[in-house]
């Protein structure tokens, strides 16, 4: 179940209609990782548990920040798409 991969007391709202949407896996310090993407539409407002994640805030997809790349900023696109079709 995708709810049981969410860990919602990290940002405090609800998630709705959760999708996986991307399962990778990589190396982290010569460690295997395994990481899943899941989109959906936020119920409520983040709040920020202030040790794992301090700040949270919404962006539109054409309008994201400078310090995110244009890599990543094409993966958010293709994740948002994924969640959509």
């Amino acid at each position: 179940r995708i709810a049981d991969l969410l860990d919602l007391e990290l940002h405090g709202c609800g998630l709705r209609d959760a999708r996986l949407v991307a399962v990778e896996e990589d190396f982290v310090h010569g460690a295997p990782n395994r990481s899943f993407t899941v989109v959906g539409l936020c119920e409520g407002e983040p709040r920020p548990d202030g040790r794992e994640i301090v700040a949270a805030q919404f962006f539109a997809l054409n309008a994201l920040p400078a310090e995110v790349s244009p890599p990543l900023q094409a993966r958010l696109r293709g994740w948002v798409k994924a969640w959509r079709d």
